[in-house]
This record gives structure tokens, C-alpha cells and sequence, in this order.
């Protein structure tokens, strides 16, 4: 269900003494959320195919003065990595 239309149905016909109009709701917003799942998961399997890719090309390069720090590829694999990560400890919350 389209989000404003959702958030419209929800204010303007929500009868809280009609349970078909709220289990319809309810269904509508559990579709949505198995889909957002689903989608979710997709994601998740990319960017882990992302980093284990990326493994190939991590190394340093010469900073400013001369100090290493990180290429291109690493500073990616460890913003996947790091997101990865929140969202896994999120799941187990």
C-alpha cells in the first residue's frame, strides 16, 4: 500500500469498532513489512558479496606526510563491514 495513502487511511477511516477496517491495516502493514524484509535480505547478500570482493584490492597508500592510509577499496570494505555489523547486532536486539 502507497505510504500516504496508508497514513490517510489510517487518520481519516481507522473506525477502532471496526475490526474489518483494522485488520485490513494490519495485513496491509504485515505485507509490507515481509517485503521490506525480503528486500533486506537482498541487500545484505549484496554488500557481503561487495566486501569479500573488495579483499582483492585493500592495501594503503601514501598519505599527505608520507604515513600510510587506507586505499579507496579498504575505506569502502570497512564502511560495508561497519554497517553490516550494526545492522547484524540490530537484528538480535
Amino acid at each position: 500500500m502507497d505510504p500516504d495513502r496508508r497514513q490517510e487511511a489510517m487518520t481519516t477511516d481507522l473506525d477502532i469498532y471496526n475490526p474489518t477496517k483494522v485488520r485490513g491495516i494490519v495485513e496491509s502493514l504485515e505485507h509490507d513489512l515481509s517485503a521490506l524484509r525480503k528486500e533486506n535480505e537482498a541487500l545484505r547478500a549484496m554488500l557481503e558479496e561487495v566486501s569479500e570482493m573488495l579483499d582483492d584490492y585493500v592495501d594503503v597508500v601514501d598519505g599527505s606526510y608520507g604515513e600510510p592510509r587506507p586505499n579507496k577499496a579498504m575505506s569502502m570494505k570497512s564502511e560495508i563491514d561497519a554497517l553490516l555489523a550494526k545492522e547484524g547486532e540490530e537484528r538480535h536486539e
